[in-house]
């Protein structure tokens, strides 16, 4: 399932914990073979539903004479065994049965169980729905424990693998329609209601389970798969089937893609059943909940259409067997949404949505999951957060860049086809798809699946050039960083991708870091200008390293936002189409001696890289802000500034790609937010440079440090402040200068010429805001103006 509502924590109780592990140990007493349902969903505004379910099962044990079912909430009505009469005791989630005989191992009966009642929701996500003309289940509870959620409306035993086949015989009024998982065997239309009769063949668990009662019609057509010809049905109001189809328009593309990847299709049909359902979907087998919302008409959902598919395959075929686990499901199906848009569009759509998953994690994965989480071995609260979907998927793209395309994709078929109709942890997905694979698994897991965190790859130092007999060659020296992580992934290759741009050449080289610190030549078969070269690491994403990075060309003046690099700038002047590189490196830099002896302690968060091509510096004249925010644990900034009660202990760090020695930058203003204690603001930096920056906080004080550019007199002031009409620059030593007035976007409002003691300038015009007049005489000199 995909949903939109991921990041709200709920409170699980401990005893339910304690609960939710004794149910995942009746599969060792019995064995569903069968459920078999009987509902009636008629009179919705009524939202009530009558039902009788038999469950027909065989004991793997000698001596069974009481079984539990689970049932949330609805009236028990009766309960019989061959007929008879059974004695139960009901609780508020289950019913504790007594046999009317005692059962050896391998014998089979059948109980049936009626019920009535009105159906549960979780108070987070999921549960059994009344909504209009509309009634429906969504499989998951993720508020409640265990999250399965098939006991919302039938009795059952609700874990990850317990499994079974179903029918379904749903009596709804005329003019209704109920669609189930699998095949529809029956309607019967008698007087003022409607008899549906469903079959699924395959064994799901109960969460897998589905049913929905609308006025639905069916789009279908027959599919020729890699293995059979199987139907698929698309379930919408009458009103919406030209819209349904537009939407799936691609469905087949994402069916080809993922059994050409995985293996043939192995449910009895591919379904989808519109549900007004506004936080997401839900992968049930052969008949996915889909929400009305993602029926608009376009593709603008496609890739929930294809993640939910992909359950066909990660979560339905074979799943995950406990919660703690929940990225062999949802990982996957998640990795599979850029996984059909490769095979739809092209590698570089793929590659666009890995970054958008890369930048989600780097930027909101802890402040959601409230810390950094493994993506297995997950705690309840976080089964469905944004660790295990998002990382899951790049921890999936990863493991594919590991192993290779074609050892990747065998092993996925390997494991789907052993493990179908079963479930399964990460050591069995590990454990299978070791064997095709010469690369260490264990060191794999160990780093990327087991552990929290990420790793990033830097230069160490710039390049080194040497050229002759029309050739480049080029020595890189890299070096791993951790970001919330206790190794170096030291014992493990990663494979990166380093890419060079030189005026209108570019190639890029596959790389394997094998150690902490790793050098590497690059040979070119042609003579690169180098005063034109710049570079990017991993700009095609081979492995999600805890980076983001937007390559751009820029060729007009004006405002451009780099929102996943936390990064803006304002282009005053360009000179043609320049290339620019901005990279948010999620964290340290590389520290140096220099800092700590000014008793400076540089940011562990994180740090920039600028680059761009020839004449960088001449040819683009930009603004660059550079925002900070450490106001709680949730923000980024909030590591560097914890102990800091004055905004003005931080500071902007500068190093240019020839020096590995961070300076204090001070071309710059300074802006705190609403005040100098509230831990957020910026650094508006007059002029960007190549090179890389970051923020750095003094842990001590700095006796006689004098920032350059900085004075300690002011030279100009500006009154009336706050102003209505105009305001008068004083100059206090009467020499000329030139003032530059910008709002706080950058905006350059008005330039000043400075050449009398007093120069008055009108604001009649001006919006009303703040703005910052920059004043250069001997040096900089900043003062904020605000205009009523």
């Amino acid at each position: 399932m995909r949903k939109t509502l991921l990041t709200a924590t709920v409170c699980i109780l401990s005893l339910l914990q304690t609960q939710a592990q004794k149910i995942d140990l009746r599969s060792d007493s019995i064995d569903i073979l069968h459920y078999s349902i009987h509902a009636t969903v008629r009179n919705l505004q009524g939202k009530y539903i009558h039902g009788k379910t038999l469950v027909q099962f065989k004991s793997v044990m000698n001596g069974l004479n009481k079984v539990r079912f689970d049932l949330l909430g609805l009236q028990v009505n009766n309960i019989t065994q061959n007929g008879n009469n059974l004695t139960f005791t009901r609780t508020a989630e289950s019913i504790l049965i007594n046999l009317s005989n005692t059962l050896a191992k391998d014998d089979t009966t059948e109980i049936s169980i009626s019920y009535s009642g009105q159906p549960q929701v979780d108070p987070k996500w999921g549960g059994f729905f009344f909504n209009g003309n509309y009634a429906f289940n969504m499989g998951v509870g993720m508020g409640s424990s265990p999250h399965n959620f098939g006991r919302c409306w039938f009795p059952c035993i609700d874990n990850f693998t317990e499994r079974s086949t179903y029918s379904f015989t749903i009596t709804t009024d005329s003019g209704y329609a109920a669609v189930c998982s699998g095949l529809l065997m029956s309607q019967q239309v008698a007087g003022d209601s409607a008899v549906w009769s469903w079959q699924l063949n395959q064994t799901i668990p109960t969460y897998l389970a589905s049913v929905a009662v609308g006025k639905y019609v069916f789009v279908k057509y027959n599919f020729q798969g890699a293995q059979s010809t199987y139907p698929v049905w698309l379930a919408t109001v009458a009103a919406d089937t030209t819209k349904i189809k537009n939407s799936f328009t691609r469905l087949n593309n994402a069916l080809q893609c993922f059994e050409s990847k995985f293996g043939p299709y192995l449910f009895d049909r591919v379904g989808y059943v519109a549900v007004p359902f506004n936080s997401g979907a839900m992968e049930h087998a052969a008949n996915i909940a889909y929400p009305i919302y993602a029926i608009d008409g376009t593709s603008n959902y496609e890739t929930l259409m294809a993640h939910e598919l992909a359950h066909a395959w990660w979560g339905n075929l074979v799943t995950c067997k406990t919660a703690s686990d929940m990225w062999l499901n949802e990982g996957w199906a998640s990795y599979c949404e850029a996984l059909f848009m490769e095979c739809a569009y092209g590698k570089t759509a793929y590659h666009e949505i890995i970054y958008e998953k890369l930048a989600d994690v780097q930027l909101n994965a802890a402040r959601n999951d409230k810390g950094f989480r493994p993506v297995s071995g997950v705690d309840s609260t976080n089964t469905y957060g944004t660790h295990v979907y998002r990382k899951g998927a790049l921890v999936v793209h990863n493991l594919r860049s590991y192993m290779g395309d074609s050892a990747f994709f065998a092993a996925c078929k390997h494991y789907l086809n052993q493990l179908r109709f079963s479930h399964a942890t990460s050591d069995n997905l590990k454990s299978i798809f070791q064997p095709f694979t010469p690369q260490d698994l264990n060191a794999f897991f160990d780093n990327w699946v087991y552990a929290p965190g990420q790793i990033d790859i830097g230069l160490v130092a710039p390049p080194i050039f040497s050229q002759g007999n029309n050739k480049t060659t080029i020595q890189i020296e890299l070096a791993k960083q951790s970001r919330m992580k206790g190794n170096s992934f030291s014992n493990m290759p990663i494979p990166i991708t380093f890419k060079i741009y030189s005026g209108n050449y570019s190639t890029s080289f596959n790389l394997l870091s094998n150690s902490h610190y790793t050098k590497h030549l690059l040979q070119l078969d042609t003579l690169l200008d180098i005063a034109n070269t710049y570079f990017t690491i991993n700009e095609t994403d081979t492995t999600a390293l805890a980076r983001t990075m937007t390559h751009r060309m820029i060729a007009t003046s004006g405002t451009v936002s780099f929102p996943n690099e936390l990064v803006s700038i304002n282009v005053q002047t360009i000179n043609g189409n320049k290339p620019l590189v901005i990279e948010h490196h999620w964290t340290e830099g590389f520290q140096n001696d220099e800092l700590r002896k000014m008793g400076i302690r540089l940011s562990p968060e994180r740090h920039w890289r600028i680059d761009g091509g020839k004449n960088f510096q001449t040819d683009m004249k930009a603004f660059a802000f550079f925002n900070y925010d450490g106001r709680n644990e949730q923000f980024l900034d909030q590591a560097l500034l914890k102990n800091t009660t004055h905004e003005d202990s931080i500071v902007l760090l500068y190093k240019p790609f020839d020096s590995n020695v961070w300076t204090i930058h001070t071309d710059h203003t300074f802006q705190p937010g609403n005040n100098a204690n509230d831990k957020m603001g910026r650094f508006w930096v007059n002029n960007l440079q190549k090179g890389y920056y970051a923020f750095g906080i003094r842990d001590g004080s700095v006796v006689g440090l004098q920032e350059k550019g900085k004075s300690n007199m002011e030279r100009f002031k500006v009154y009336p402040n706050p102003t209505e009409k105009y305001f008068t620059i004083l100059s206090i030593n009467e020499k000329p200068a030139e003032a530059e007035v910008y709002d706080m976007n950058g905006k350059l409002m008005q330039s000043i010429s400075i050449h009398a003691k007093a120069t008055k300038v009108n604001t009649e015009t001006w919006q009303k805001g703040t703005y910052l007049i920059k004043v250069k005489g001997e040096d900089i000199q900043t003062i904020k103006l605000l205009v009523q």
